[in-house]
């Protein structure tokens, strides 16, 4: 049923739609890359966008806002368990937000009135926790969302895969881990394991999870373009780890690239940061990337982790 807010007509998303409102998510993605232009290419065209937002459509749900008759912006999500602690809530993808211009106030005028219908019916569903992705370049955006109540989680980041190739100093050793290599197996599963609890607790206070077993890591490093590496003193006591693989869930699609590699875990014992042991690390998976001819490396990390922060926003 239609809902009427003087010109504004809100309605579901119909097959209709689909070129227009793809051509929306697409000219968002041509603004980004213009200020990234080492992200993936594929979603600059509408017709690459159309699958996502038709899943989306039969699967999440989408609203549409007219204006005057015209469509103005949609705005539609996937609905998710548990999601952002204990509540429901609703997970806004890149595509599933647009407008008929890239104009900051446009985007934040449409937004705020499709936001405005959106929330009662995701309120009187369950759905309370509401996480949306914008991209680095809609900065106004960001800001309103910001002192609107929506804070921050998680932040994507990328960079060219061109290795720093910096000295390692004396009574630090970068070690890669191999799968036979039984002792820097068993020291990275053990980090992998303290990064676990230091997720779990304060300030960042994700859902507890198991514990990492051997089983985990054997498997994680045995599948293809899975990388790992340990920093271990003089004594072979190992104090940071770093991991890298092709893909991860849950990141921007515009990293989703063959010639991408992502982070995809990195842990630094408290006594040691500030040191540069993570930047060793970061340089031995920046190495890796160039010798088998990436493009790019990118990493997502929580917001809320002051120290990924400030490491991750200075490298990329």
């Amino acid at each position: 049923m239609n809902v009427r807010n003087e010109e504004w007509v809100f309605s579901d998303m119909v097959p209709q739609d689909l070129p227009e409102l793809a051509a929306m998510v697409a000219a968002r993605v041509r603004r980004q890359r213009r200020a990234v232009p080492i992200l993936q290419t594929g979603y600059e065209s509408p017709e690459a966008v159309a699958p996502l937002l038709e899943n989306l459509m039969r699967g999440g749900g989408v609203c549409v806002a007219r204006q005057n008759g015209r469509l103005a912006g949609f705005l539609g999500g996937w609905t998710i368990r548990r999601f952002l602690g204990d509540r429901n809530g609703v997970f806004v993808p890149e595509y599933g937000f647009g407008t008929d211009s890239c104009e900051p106030e446009r985007q934040i005028e449409v937004f705020r009135k499709l936001y405005g219908n959106r929330i009662d019916v995701w309120r009187a569903g369950g759905w309370l926790h509401h996480a949306v992705i914008t991209y680095e370049v809609e900065t106004k955006l960001r800001d309103f969302l910001f002192y609107g109540g929506f804070g921050g989680v998680v932040m994507d980041a990328v960079r060219p895969a061109v290795a720093m190739r910096l000295p390692v100093p004396a009574g630090i050793r970068i070690r890669e881990v191999k799968r036979e290599d039984a002792a820097a197996m068993e020291a990275w599963r053990l980090l992998h394991d303290e990064h676990r609890v230091y997720m779990e607790s304060a300030p960042v206070y994700l859902p507890p999870s198991d514990p990492i077993r051997m089983e985990d890591v054997v498997d994680w490093i045995g599948q293809p373009s899975h990388f790992a590496w340990i920093a271990e003193d003089v004594t072979g006591v190992a104090f940071a780890y770093l991991q890298l693989e092709p893909e991860t869930d849950g990141t921007s699609m515009l990293v989703h690239d063959a010639r991408n590699l992502a982070v995809t875990g990195a842990f630094t014992r408290s006594h040691v940061r500030g040191n540069g042991v993570a930047t060793l690390l970061l340089d031995a998976a920046l190495m890796r990337a160039q010798e088998l001819g990436m493009v790019s490396v990118s990493v997502d990390f929580e917001t809320r982790n002051t120290p990924a922060l400030n490491f991750w926003t200075r490298h990329f």
